[in-house]
């Protein structure tokens, strides 16, 4: 799964398609003119560029004033006092902590069992050729205060071609994001997000796998294993190598055999359906479900989903994969990350001071070509 924040490495500006503007080719004007026509739109450029930057230093204060509620709540992430074993978690000297901890270590047990991801299973009766994994807790504070515990197998002891077999997993390519929302602004369409809770339990194992029993299971069940008892895999867990990979085939399966939907041939994590709810258009970057279209038709998809998955709506887009998406007043769309940023001045610091200043940051190489008065004219940015 690639790192979210490399797909929007900048700010961009989508410009609403609702209401065009195409203003007629002048005439030839002196040559004063034709300066203080080329000085004007320079000036504009300039004022657009700064309301960029005003509206984006904006909502990294806001967010940073965010964090500082959460922090007198007692809700961040940033906190020193998350646990990074089972025993910590589950005696931890806070009893409000340790409450939610278990809380969440629970919730995470009730999700394996409701899933049907393992049964028990005699070590004696492995094969030889397999082996048993183990398997670790994972521990988490999101950034609204809430208590995440993660049961992962540990994926790096899997051998290729026995434990599995296949592990790439498609994610939806930036380009394809980005056409997606010029088809939005162009035809008026509104964008929801829908996330799939615990999106790697759904993927059908297709390999023999074996895990040791989890830390606090026993306790979970109030039963004993003995030391005969280990767990057969029935559905893949976060940690295996092959879990994305099956649970994108997992999804793909669903939204195409049972849902209609087509997959683009460009980008097969880039989806479309038409009936008579109207047109949607679906991308999927892993357990991140971005639905653009008609209203009805986003409505239905929901309902829909809700019959194979376990889903939480999110409502609006607002943010994306790590990338913050401001709509503003006129119907043009700001992608930008002010999260990277904070997280990159944190880890550099004052070396950033040193760093040269740019306002269009490009990959070296990029080749750029000067516009033509007459496509300034036309508004040609």
């Amino acid at each position: 799964r690639p790192p979210r924040s490399t797909l929007f490495p900048y700010t961009t500006l989508f410009r609403s398609f609702a209401n065009p503007v195409i203003q007629p080719e002048p005439p030839q004007q002196p040559k004063q003119l034709r300066n203080e026509v080329r000085s004007l739109y320079s000036n504009l450029a300039q004022e657009i560029e700064n309301a960029c930057l005003i509206a984006e230093s904006l909502l990294i204060k806001f967010d940073e004033a965010a964090e500082t509620i959460l922090a007198l709540i007692g809700g961040t992430d940033t906190s020193a006092d998350v646990p990074t074993t089972f025993e910590d978690a589950w005696n931890h000297p806070d009893p409000m902590e340790r409450k939610l901890w278990h809380e969440a270590i629970q919730k995470e047990f009730r999700d394996m069992i409701r899933r049907g991801v393992w049964r028990k299973h005699a070590k004696s009766k492995v094969a030889a050729n397999r082996r048993i994994i183990g398997c670790k807790w994972i521990f988490r504070i999101k950034n609204d205060g809430r208590h995440r515990a993660r049961l992962c197998a540990i994926g790096y002891t899997q051998v290729a071609g026995v434990d599995y077999q296949e592990n790439f997993a498609p994610v939806v390519n930036d380009v394809a994001f980005r056409i997606a929302i010029i088809m939005m602004l162009a035809n008026g369409w509104d964008a929801d997000i829908v996330d799939i809770e615990t999106a790697f339990l759904y993927g059908d194992l297709e390999e023999e796998i074996y895990m040791k029993i989890p830390e606090g299971y026993a306790d979970y069940l109030e039963t004993e294993f003995d030391d005969d008892s280990c767990l057969l895999l029935v559905q893949t867990m976060y940690g295996l190598v092959q879990a994305a990979r099956q649970y994108y085939k997992k999804f793909i399966e669903v939204m195409v055999t049972k849902l209609g939907f087509i997959k683009c041939l460009a980008d097969p994590c880039l989806l479309k359906r038409e009936n008579e709810a109207g047109t949607l258009v679906v991308c999927v970057y892993v357990d991140d479900i971005l639905c653009i279209g008609d209203r009805r038709a986003i409505d239905s998809i929901k309902d829909e989903l809700t019959k194979y998955f376990s889903v939480k709506d999110e409502g609006r887009m607002e943010e994306y994969v790590g990338c913050s998406v401001l709509r503003n007043s006129i119907g043009d769309i700001i992608l930008h990350q002010p999260y990277l940023i904070k997280k990159i001045n944190r880890e550099f610091g004052e070396e950033l001071n040193d760093v040269r200043a740019v306002t269009t940051p490009a990959a070296a190489g990029d080749s750029v070509v000067k516009m033509t008065d007459d496509e300034k004219l036309r508004g040609g940015l």
